[in-house]
C-alpha cells in the first residue's frame, strides 16, 4: 500500500467529497495522537511513520508499519 501527501484541502474541497456507497461508508480528519483508536495497529504505525517522514522531508519504506 502506498501513502501520498496529497496536500491540505480547503474546505470547499471537502464538501465536494463523495464516497462509493459500495467501497466506502465514510471518512473522519483525526489527529495523528488518535489514529491508534481507529485503526489496527499496523495502520496506525503507518500513518504515524508518514508524518514523521513528512516532518522529515524523507520518504519512508516500511514492512508491516515499521520502518
Amino acid at each position: 500500500m502506498m501513502v501520498f501527501d496529497g496536500g491540505r484541502l480547503p474546505p470547499e474541497q471537502v464538501s465536494a467529497i463523495r464516497l462509493q456507497a459500495e467501497e466506502l461508508r465514510g471518512y473522519a480528519f483525526v489527529e495523528v495522537g488518535s489514529v491508534g483508536e481507529r485503526l489496527v495497529p499496523v495502520l496506525a504505525r503507518r500513518v504515524q511513520a508518514c508524518v514523521r517522514a513528512r516532518e522529515s522531508g524523507r520518504t519512508a519504506y516500511l514492512e508491516n508499519g515499521f520502518a
